[in-house]
C-alpha cells in the first residue's frame, strides 16, 4: 500500500494552520497567528459581508457590518461599520469613504488612503509577493489562468514577484520564479510580468537549462471582462495537472519521493484573447501557440524519504516544432465557494488542434539490448477535453457528487506522448496504482541516446480515456466531555465539539490506444472499477480504495488535501 501523503504529516500541517481549509495560507503572506485567528473569527461571523472579484461599495451605501473582499479589486465610496480586510485583493478608497474599523490587505495593494477616514489601524501582509492558493484545481478560480497568472485585480505600480512554480517535482526540483510585475490603472490597464526560473535540482547532466524564463504582457480593454495578451516562455511543465492540486504533487514528490506527475520541455510564444464578464460565470479563451517541445530526463533532487532510491523515467515525447491552436470554455456558477460545499453545475471543456507539423519520439535501447526506432507523429490532430460535473444535497445532511471527465484525440489516431492521458493514481482510481492505466505506455524502459544515457519511456498514457465518478457524503458529530454548569472553576468546564463527514465513492474509467502497430505492447485497458469510503477533517479526507477487477485487489490508503472533485 503506498500513500499519496501520510495523515501523520498532513495532521500537523492542519494543526499548525491557524485558518480554516477552505482559505488560503495566511500565514505564507507573513500574517501572525493572532490576526490570522481574528481574521478567521470575522470570516465566521453571519453579519461580515463577503465580497468577490471586482466590486464597489458606492459613496451612498453602508454596509452594517465587517467586509471581506477576496481575489479582485474593491472600490469603498461608502462607509463600513467594521473592519475590511482584502484577501488576494486590492483596496482603491473614494474621496469621502468611511471605515470604523481596522483595515488588513493580504497580498494586495491599497490606493486612496489618504482619501478616506480610517478609525482603526492600517496593516499590509505579504506586500510584493503573488499569493497561490495552493489548492488550485483544475477548474481553477477566474482571477488565475492556467499558469498561475493573476488576470484580476489590476492595480497600479510595480511589484518584485517571488514564488514558486507549478510544483516541487523530479525535473526541476523547486522551480523557483522571480521578476518584476508591473502594471497600469483603470479600465484600460496593461500589466507586463518577466520572470526567470531558477530550476534547483540537481543530479546527471542533461540538456535541461539550469535557468529557464516566462513572461506575460497583458492588455484590459474593458476593466476585466475582455482580455488580450501574449506570452513568451521556457519552462518545464507538466503533461497533466488536473487530478491533483500542485501542493498534493509538491508534497508527494519532496518528502515521499513519489512524484504524481510527468513533465516536458516548451520554448515558444503564444497570443491570446479571454473573456470574462463579470455578471456571468462564462469564462472563454482562444489562444495561438508556437512552441518548440522536448523531452526532459529525471534528475535527482532532494527528498526527505527514500532519497536513496531512484526515480520514476520519464516518458519521451514527440519534439520539434508545434502550431496550436487551443479554445477554453468554462461555466462555473459557484465561482470561489467552498470546494467542499459546492452546488449545482460546473462544466469546463478546451480543445486543441494541431497545425501542419511533425513530432518524433526519439529512439533508443531497450534493456533487452534491442534497437527501438524513431516514431513520427502527425502533429496535425484534434484533442479534446471535457470536464462535468453536478453537485446536488441527498437528504439531510448529505451531498452527492457526480462527475464525467473525457477526453483524447477526436480521430481513431495516435497522439503524441504530451497530448495523451493515463489513469490510476489518488487523483483518477485510487484503487489502482498510479498510471497503472497507460495503455502499455510504461511496459519497458529504453535508454535513449540524446539524455546522456538516462531512462526512459517510449510514451505517457491513451489516446482517448473517459473516467465517470459518483461520491455520497454524510457527516456526523464527536462529542466528549462534560459541561459542568454548577462548577465553580471555569477550568472545570470541558467539551471537544468536532464535525467528521464520511464519504463513499464509485469510479470507472476506460482508455484506448489507437495505431497500436507503432508501440509493441501498446493495447486498451478495458473499463476497471474501483470503490472506496473515507472520513474528511476540515479540508483533509483519509481514504481507502480498492479494485473491483484487475490482477491487483489489494486496498489502497491515500490522503488528499482537496475534495476528489
Amino acid at each position: 500500500m503506498r500513500t499519496l501523503i501520510p495523515a501523520i504529516l498532513v495532521l500537523s500541517i492542519v494543526a499548525s494552520s491557524p485558518v480554516s481549509a477552505q482559505e488560503f495560507d495566511l500565514r505564507a503572506a507573513g500574517v501572525p497567528r493572532d490576526v490570522a485567528a481574528r481574521i478567521q473569527r470575522i470570516l465566521d461571523d453571519a453579519r461580515t459581508k463577503r465580497l468577490q472579484g471586482e466590486v464597489t461599495i458606492a459613496q451612498d451605501a453602508v454596509s452594517d457590518g465587517s467586509v471581506v473582499a477576496s481575489d479582485g479589486r474593491i472600490t469603498v465610496g461608502g462607509t463600513i461599520h467594521g473592519d475590511l480586510i482584502a484577501l488576494r485583493a486590492d483596496v482603491v478608497f473614494e474621496p469621502g469613504a468611511v471605515v470604523e474599523g481596522d483595515v488588513t490587505i493580504v497580498a494586495g495593494t491599497m490606493q486612496g488612503q489618504d482619501e478616506a477616514r480610517i478609525g482603526g489601524t492600517v496593516t499590509v501582509y505579504g506586500e510584493g509577493f503573488d499569493l497561490r492558493d495552493a489548492a488550485r484545481r483544475f477548474h481553477g478560480d477566474r482571477g488565475w489562468n492556467e499558469r498561475g497568472w493573476r488576470t484580476g485585480g489590476e492595480h497600479a505600480g510595480a511589484d518584485l514577484l517571488v514564488r514558486v512554480g507549478w510544483n516541487y517535482n523530479r525535473v526541476e526540483g523547486l522551480p523557483l520564479q522571480f521578476g518584476p510585475d508591473i502594471g497600469t490603472g483603470g479600465r484600460f490597464a496593461t500589466r507586463v510580468r518577466a520572470l526567470a526560473v531558477w530550476r534547483t535540482a540537481t543530479g546527471p547532466i542533461t540538456r535541461t537549462e539550469p535557468m529557464g524564463y516566462e513572461a506575460q504582457i497583458e492588455q484590459y480593454l474593458y476593466g476585466s471582462a475582455v482580455r488580450v495578451g501574449a506570452t513568451v516562455r521556457s519552462t518545464i511543465d507538466p503533461i497533466e495537472s488536473w487530478s491533483l492540486s500542485n501542493l498534493e504533487a509538491s508534497l508527494s514528490a519532496a518528502l515521499f519521493h513519489e512524484d504524481q506527475r510527468d513533465y516536458y520541455e516548451r520554448q515558444g510564444w503564444s497570443v491570446y484573447a479571454r473573456l470574462a464578464p463579470a455578471s456571468t460565470p462564462l469564462e472563454m479563451k482562444a489562444e495561438y501557440l508556437a512552441e518548440e517541445h522536448a523531452s526532459v530526463a529525471a534528475r535527482d533532487p532532494w527528498t526527505l524519504f527514500d532519497g536513496d532510491r531512484e526515480w520514476r523515467a520519464q516518458p519521451f515525447v514527440g519534439e520539434g516544432d508545434v502550431r496550436l491552436l487551443a479554445g477554453t470554455v468554462a461555466w462555473d456558477p459557484e465561482q470561489g465557494a467552498d470546494a467542499f460545499e459546492r452546488q449545482g453545475w460546473y462544466a469546463q471543456a478546451r480543445i486543441v488542434h494541431g497545425l501542419e507539423s511533425t513530432l518524433t519520439v526519439p529512439g533508443g535501447v531497450t534493456l533487452a539490448g534491442e534497437v527501438t526506432p524513431d516514431i513520427v507523429y502527425d502533429g496535425s490532430f484534434t484533442a479534446g477535453l471535457i470536464d462535468v460535473r453536478r453537485y446536488a444535497d441527498a437528504g439531510p445532511g448529505g451531498s452527492l457528487g457526480m462527475r464525467v471527465v473525457a477526453g483524447g484525440n477526436l480521430r481513431r489516431a495516435a497522439l503524441p506522448p504530451q497530448f495523451q492521458h493515463a489513469l490510476g493514481g489518488a487523483g483518477t482510481l485510487p484503487g489502482y496504482a498510479l498510471f497503472a492505466a497507460d495503455c502499455g505506455a510504461r511496459r519497458a524502459p529504453v535508454i535513449g541516446a540524446s539524455e546522456s544515457g538516462a531512462a526512459f519511456f517510449a510514451g505517457y498514457g491513451c489516446d482517448r480515456f473517459a473516467l465517470a465518478q459518483i461520491e455520497y457524503r454524510g457527516g456526523f458529530g464527536v462529542r466528549w466531555g462534560h459541561p459542568d454548569r454548577h462548577r465553580v472553576n471555569e477550568d472545570e468546564d470541558w467539551r471537544i465539539d468536532a464535525d467528521v463527514d464520511w464519504t463513499i465513492f464509485f469510479d470507472a474509467a476506460r482508455g484506448w490506444a489507437f495505431e497500436q502497430d507503432r508501440l509493441p505492447g501498446r493495447a486498451g485497458t478495458g473499463m476497471l472499477y474501483d470503490a472506496g469510503a473515507g472520513v474528511i477533517l476540515g479540508g483533509m479526507g483519509i481514504y481507502g480504495a480498492v479494485p473491483l477487477n484487475g490482477q491487483q485487489r489489494g486496498l489502497r490508503l491515500f490522503v488528499r488535501l482537496d475534495p476528489r472533485f
